[in-house]
């Protein structure tokens, strides 16, 4: 805190002074006072705009200036007082031209997220959860409003990123589907998988992903035919939902994969013994080719990460991108028994 009260109660020397130097003193001291509380308005104005603060500075120097030549109080009073009411219009207009850049600010920022809509094709819950947080940003009025909608908008901006990284695959199993559930497995789809991910991702601590996949796909889409490829992914959707109930969640991932999200406050270790036993190592299913029975099988594989040690949800989706497309683009002759 800074007082005053030595400009106004003590004097420099110690020899007692009289009253009309003591009120002598004070009045200077009061001068002082008010010409530094002057140069800090100056100084210190809100610089929303370079020409106008140097024009507020500008009539504050003036003013100081002739205050420091007053010779009486009304004087000095009448100029205290007009380098108050200067700071108040200083203020008004910079409130004015704030506001005014909110505005266009939360105008770019509709047009953005509308923007992202369109090309993103989001779902219908996740463009009014956005266009809600956009509302609420026009009417925010304080920091702590702003700083709320935020952590809200990170989420559902990660979700609409993730969703662009998804790339539709070349074969027929592993087009992305648009509704909730994957037709062929009946599970959540990769579009709810990436929403789930978005919801978990601010606590993701002690949360685990596992890869599921079926080896060479394409190989047997090749060999035995569509039909083949769509059954054993079908019999990978069973084997792995076996092992996992609520409150893990699996999903039909991209191409050959299935992907888990569980939360699981375990050892590292723990969690992969866990997977290894959600699929076995090889599948095999009977299947009809030309008139011919044939018994395929085919090998599986399955990877895990912990979600806490991913920097973005950007970089989890292009991991499981990356899982999936390398079990889906070699080819293998794949074996076959009758």
């Amino acid at each position: 805190m800074i007082s005053f009260s030595p400009y106004l109660k003590s004097s420099r020397g110690s020899v007692p002074m009289s009253p009309a130097a003591v009120t002598g003193r004070q009045a200077e001291a009061l001068n002082r006072v008010i010409s530094v509380l002057m140069q800090g308005i100056a100084l210190h104005g809100l610089q929303y705009d370079e020409t106008a603060f140097r024009t507020f500075q500008d009539a504050v120097w003036k003013m100081r200036a002739g205050f420091d030549q007053a010779t009486d109080e009304d004087s000095a009073m009448l100029l205290a007082g007009a380098v108050i009411r200067l700071l108040e219009e200083h203020n008004d207009a910079a409130q004015t031209n704030l506001k005014a850049r909110h505005q266009e600010i939360s105008a770019m920022v509709g047009m953005l997220s509308e923007t992202l809509l369109e090309v993103t094709q989001a779902n219908q819950q996740t463009a009014a959860n956005l266009r809600g947080m956009t509302h609420e940003i026009s009417r925010a009025s304080s920091m702590n409003a702003l700083v709320a909608v935020k952590s809200r908008l990170d989420i559902s901006m990660a979700e609409l990123r993730a969703k662009a990284l998804l790339c539709p695959a070349n074969t027929r199993g592993g087009q992305i589907t648009t509704t909730a559930t994957d037709a062929l497995t009946g599970l959540p789809d990769a579009v709810t998988a990436i929403e789930a991910l978005a919801r978990v991702w601010p606590r993701r601590a002690g949360q685990y992903l596992g890869l599921f996949a079926l080896e060479y796909l394409e190989t047997i889409n090749q060999r035995f035919g569509f039909r083949s490829g769509d059954e054993l992914l079908q019999l990978l959707g069973q084997q792995v939902g076996k092992h996992f109930s609520h409150p893990d969640q699996l999903f039909r991932w991209r191409g050959p994969c299935l992907v888990a999200l569980i939360d699981r406050h375990a050892p590292e270790s723990f969690v992969a013994s866990e997977f290894a036993r959600a699929i076995p190592p090889r599948l095999e299913n009977a299947t009809t080719v030309r008139d011919r029975e044939a018994m395929v099988r085919v090998s599986t594989s399955w990877s895990m990460f912990r979600l806490e040690e991913i920097s973005s949800l950007d970089e989890a989706i292009s991991r499981m991108n990356e899982f999936s497309g390398s079990r889906s683009r070699y080819v293998r002759q794949v074996s076959a028994g009758s």
